[in-house]
């Protein structure tokens, strides 16, 4: 594609149409008689001479600024020979001053591809995101400043809010009483952290109130600093007038720093909205993890339709003691949950719950009293109140296993000396209930277990007389429940080589926390009794099996 080439030089003529040589050419602003520079380069860095004095060939050099120019061309004598006003000056420079203007994106347009879209402008287009950028000033440092008063102002004006990548301090709550949607760009890229002691425990980075439905959040941090005790991170709190409902928190972290922390970290109440629609309703979270506070981990109080998927709940900063905490009260229960975190370490306590699901492979204790009904709790290992209205228990298979000797165990007994057997490979243990490091089985179901052995001893002598075979068990304190051997004359049985084979079976009802070890006891002679193993072929191995209640 090719171009016509531009005027170098202006030339003037006479009304004769003869070159205009010596003529002047005057500039001025359009519609006066103010005098407007012109320059001799478009670089616009040397004026001409106003007027312009023509040369020889009726020629001269002329560039407008970005201004409109009145244009009086005269004769040498200054007698006037033509005059025009309003004419345009550089547009070039003025297309790119207008683009480079706070409002230079309304010029540009923008359609979206695909049958039907609609054309827009730029402007339109990037105003459908809003940044929390759009409100720092230039002197803002995210390092010192509180960004809370801009926080602020984005959520009461924008329906959604890209927070961005950084990390910001919060000297005080930002306060939710409308829809929104706060985007992070993920929980290490974006994080919020908060700068100060609440005396409320519902205040904290966020409180969501009254008119604070259709709130969401998703892939950032919200963090408590180290010395900044009390209060929450997260908040939702209805009042007896006002009605909250639909939250989404995605991809989440809460946590704290150091050994200080906050009383709860997420803490939600609806008990105060008792008349209908009751309490906070539909609370979705999913792939949370949520960490301390010094009282409770999660306060769900007076919730209905709520759900933790994924994620986790874990005691931090110290507070051990800290909890889950699902509850309500009589006229407000929290009920139609699903609390099913991929990890659970804090313990949870229930009451005013009802119609709910607990599901989760590592969990603490749970506690509850007779107001919790219709409870579904599902594959954990936990000490359990016994206060359930209408509630079912279902277990994961997590209490079974069966380990074997890979290896010769030499000079482990014959002279009485009490051996717990270190079955060296697992051949399987749910939920990693047997540890082949100390021979230990940890019971994490309730029940009646089918307990089977066999140890294959060898390097047996004349002198060793009695073997004492079979199982220890033990309650969570350490205190013995059962002992229970199977008594025989080694030697008596065994072949030409010194080897005999020892074994049993017995039901045990064991509790949750129990442990079993297998002990091997040889009398009579010299500790010179071994225990055969072997990578190929099964000697001695241990198993226990869940059979019942």
């Amino acid at each position: 594609m090719a171009a016509l080439m531009p005027q170098g030089k202006q030339q003037f003529f006479t009304a004769g149409g003869i070159p205009l040589v010596g003529g002047k050419v005057y500039t001025y602003a359009a519609g006066t008689t103010t005098p407007l520079a012109t320059y001799t380069t478009a670089a616009a860095s040397t004026p001409n001479a106003n007027p312009v004095i023509l040369d020889s060939r009726g020629e001269a050099s002329i560039f407008f600024s970005a201004a409109n120019y009145k244009i009086v061309v005269k004769d040498s004598l200054d007698s006037t020979i033509w005059t025009q006003d309003n004419l345009p000056g550089d547009q070039a420079a003025t297309i790119l001053a207008n683009l480079a203007a706070s409002s230079g994106s309304s010029l540009v347009g923008h359609i979206a591809s695909g049958t039907g879209a609609v054309a827009t402008t730029v402007q339109t287009k990037l105003r459908e995101l809003k940044s929390l950028a759009d409100k720092l000033p230039a002197s803002f440092n995210a390092a010192t400043d509180d960004v809370q008063p801009y926080f602020q102002l984005i959520v009461d004006e924008y329906d959604i809010v890209n927070t961005g990548a950084g990390t910001y301090l919060f000297g005080a709550p930002v306060v939710i009483s409308r829809p929104v949607m706060i985007l992070g760009e993920g929980q290490s890229a974006t994080n919020l952290h908060r700068n100060y002691s609440p005396v409320a425990d519902t205040d904290g980075i966020f409180n969501i109130v009254d008119g604070g439905a259709l709130v969401g959040m998703r892939d950032m941090t919200l963090r408590s600093l180290t010395g900044q005790t009390g209060g929450c991170l997260l908040s939702i709190v209805s009042t007896a007038a006002g009605a909250l409902g639909l939250f989404s928190f995605i991809n989440m972290g809460f946590t704290t720093t150091g050994t200080s922390t906050h009383q709860y970290t997420i803490y939600m109440d609806g008990t105060a909205k008792v008349a209908a629609p009751i309490g906070i309703r539909g609370v979705d979270m999913f792939g949370c993890s949520v960490f301390g506070g010094g009282i409770s981990t999660i306060l769900a109080k007076g919730v209905l339709k709520w759900s933790f998927i994924g994620g986790g709940a874990y005691p931090a900063g110290g507070a051990a003691g800290s909890n889950v905490r699902i509850s309500g009260s009589a006229a407000v229960p929290t009920s139609s949950f699903r609390f099913a975190p991929a990890d659970c370490s804090c313990p949870i306590s229930l009451d005013y719950t009802s119609v709910g699901v607990i599901s989760c492979g590592t969990m603490g204790a749970i506690t509850n009293t007779s107001n919790t009904t219709n409870i579904v709790a599902e594959g954990f290992a936990a000490t359990v109140e016994n206060n359930w209205l209408a509630s079912t228990f279902r277990y994961t298979d997590y209490s079974s296993f069966m380990a074997v000797t890979n290896a010769n165990l030499s000079n482990v007994t014959g002279d009485g000396t009490s051996y717990t057997v270190l079955f060296q490979t697992v051949r399987y243990s749910k939920g990693s209930s047997y540890d082949p490091g100390t021979g230990i089985f940890t019971v994490l179901r309730p029940g009646m277990y089918a307990v089977n052995w066999a140890v294959a001893y060898g390097a047996l002598g004349a002198a060793h007389v009695r073997a004492d075979t079979g199982p220890l068990q033990r309650d969570s304190g350490g205190s013995v429940v059962n002992s229970v051997v199977s008594v025989a004359n080694p030697y008596v049985i065994a072949d030409a080589f010194g080897n005999a084979t020892v074994g049993g079976s017995i039901n045990l009802l064991c509790a949750i926390g129990d442990t079993l070890r297998l002990i091997a006891q040889v009398s009579g002679g010299a500790k010179t009794v071994g225990i055969t193993g072997s990578a190929g072929t099964v000697y001695s191995w241990f198993a226990a099996q869940y059979v019942g209640n």
